[in-house]
């Protein structure tokens, strides 16, 4: 499912969740892998090279991947002083990202505790980066609700009474060099008799005693996560551990995936956890802004909020394919002004039935919905338009083996479009895409960027305002 075809049986789990009392969310890699901070293979070889036990990359992956990586990392350790060791997992961490912003799901979770009542949101982070707590800052900003925000690392210091802590469960490690870490755990070492005896435990302990904890973002091979989760829900009958699990993260094809479901639920379940069955990454994070909604009255899942705005447009179908292409050409002739006169623009809207239509363009008008162009919307979608729906954010690539017309555009850039209608949080349910016939590095990418941005919020404006059906 990509955001807008999360369905009534998505809603029905997630009302399960929030009616069993207070909400605790658990972030794994993949919400920083996002913006760019490196997956565990990436930094465990950044380490090893870091170090100079070993030099080539090629032979440190296959050191890593020819044992145990938590141990492969102590030779690193062992070579350096503690100042060194420190200064080096700063350097692995952040090298391959500039000041880097939290994600969409950092944000959610973000959201989700500041639309909630105090106390009843907790946070948890299995991420050395402080991404989260920036996302916090920022969602409770916009609203101007003061909050008392507490970065916890280990058992002591704790936040105040009336502070929202974020409990890094393998410590903080600084983005500034020489400003230390805190309780960084990492190599075997460190992993080796944390289990049962540690605050972690016992922190998640007294949450899964409150509510539900939520799994996000998180392949859960940490040996301790398992250990953590299994103890959890062995000893407490009543504990309830969700797991947000996306196809794109297993590497399985639609149909391998749809094939192994029933494996899915049966191996999750067997170690007492509940799967959420996703399609992308993305969906995570409009699972977790579903939340704070899914028991409001009136509240529609987003397949049946994108189906609404499908049969808005189709209930005006030929009048709106006339506006609607007189509106792509003056973006048209806006995006020609910094990318040329051969280019053209795409307007694609989601269908509520799983299909992404190309709903307009400025040079053509459609004359009946049933012959509209429909594409599969997910991440390994052959068409860019329907990845940018499932991943959620702007996509820019070169098109070269695209099928069908693409095929003559040597750039495409997309954009996706969020709307917000009555019935829940905002969602994404459209894109519009543009596309030259020269490189991408024939162009300046960040004007190319922001100007379609423009274009994207007139065009959620538009398609929030349609009169029902």
């Amino acid at each position: 499912m990509t955001a807008p075809d999360l369905d009534g049986a998505i809603a029905t789990q997630l009302r399960s969740l929030v009616d069993r009392g207070d909400i605790s969310i658990l972030l794994g890699a993949g919400a920083s892998m996002a913006v760019g901070l490196p997956d565990w293979e990436t930094l465990a070889v950044d380490i090893l090279r870091g170090s100079g036990v070993i030099d080539s990359p090629d032979v440190a992956l296959a050191f890593l991947r020819g044992q145990d990586p938590m141990l492969a990392v102590e030779a690193a350790r062992g070579v350096l002083s503690n100042e060194e060791w420190h200064d080096l997992l700063a350097a692995a961490l952040y090298s391959g990202s500039d000041a880097p912003f939290p994600s969409a799901l950092h944000f959610a979770v973000a959201q989700l505790a500041a639309q909630r009542d105090a106390g009843t949101t907790r946070l948890f982070t299995l991420n050395f980066d402080t991404l989260l707590e920036e996302a916090v800052r920022l969602a409770f900003d916009e609203i101007g609700r003061p909050q008392h925000l507490f970065t916890r690392a280990s058992a002591t210091p704790r936040g105040s009474a009336d502070s929202l802590e974020v409990h890094h469960l393998h410590g903080v490690i600084s983005p500034i060099a020489g400003s230390g870490h805190s309780d960084v755990i990492l190599g075997l070492s460190d992993f080796v008799g944390l289990a049962e005896r540690s605050w972690q435990y016992g922190e998640l302990q007294q949450a899964v005693q409150r509510g539900p904890l939520i799994l996000a973002g998180t392949s859960y091979r940490d040996p301790d996560m398992r250990d953590w989760i299994y103890d959890l829900t062995r000893s407490n009958r009543d504990a309830h551990v969700a797991t947000l699990l996306a196809r794109a993260s297993m590497g399985l094809s639609r149909a391998q995936f749809q094939h192994v479901r029933d494996a899915l639920v049966a191996q999750w379940r067997a170690v007492g956890v509940e799967p959420i069955l996703l399609q992308d990454h993305a969906d995570a994070a409009q699972v977790i802004r579903e939340l704070t909604f899914v028991n409001m009255p009136g509240y529609a899942p987003p397949r049946e909020r994108a189906a609404r705005v499908w049969q808005s447009l189709c209930s005006r179908f030929e009048a709106l394919q006339a506006e609607h292409a007189l509106a792509l050409e003056e973006d048209r002739q806006e995006l020609k002004r910094i990318l040329g006169s051969d280019t053209n623009v795409t307007l694609w809207v989601a269908d509520g039935e799983g299909t992404l239509v190309r709903w307009a363009a400025p040079d053509r008008i459609y004359r009946e919905a049933t012959l509209l162009k429909r594409i599969p919307a997910n991440h390994d979608s052959p068409w860019i338009a329907g990845q940018c729906l499932a991943i959620d954010d702007v996509i820019a690539k070169e098109p070269v083996e695209d099928p069908g017309e693409t095929r003559r555009w040597r750039s495409v850039v997309a954009v996706p479009i969020a709307v917000t209608i009555p019935g829940g949080p905002q969602f994404t349910t459209a894109v519009i895409s543009t596309a030259t016939t020269s490189p991408l590095k024939d162009h300046d990418l960040d004007a190319w960027y922001e100007l379609l941005g423009v274009r994207a919020n007139l065009w959620s404006q538009r398609l929030e305002s349609l009169p029902p059906a």
